[in-house]
């Protein structure tokens, strides 16, 4: 599922993902690209030098902690 906007493709295939496993995923919505900058923000990841996040999802949040990780 391409990182970034949700539209109604991605959302159905992040649902039906959740439904056929659902211990793979820690959440029922994915996270939006506003929330994971928000966070990457607060915790001032382009001031580290790593960065530990738990949790399994899609991976949104990683991918733009990563982008910023590596600014």
């Amino acid at each position: 599922m391409p990182r970034g906007s949700m539209n109604f493709d991605n959302y159905r295939e992040f649902l039906g993902g959740v439904l056929r496993n659902p211990k793979s995923f820690s959440t029922l919505f994915p996270t939006g690209h506003y929330l994971s900058e928000q966070l990457a923000q607060l915790g001032q990841v382009e001031q580290s030098s790593s960065v530990l996040e738990l949790g399994a999802g899609s991976g949104a949040i990683t991918g733009t902690l990563l982008k910023h990780l590596n600014s």
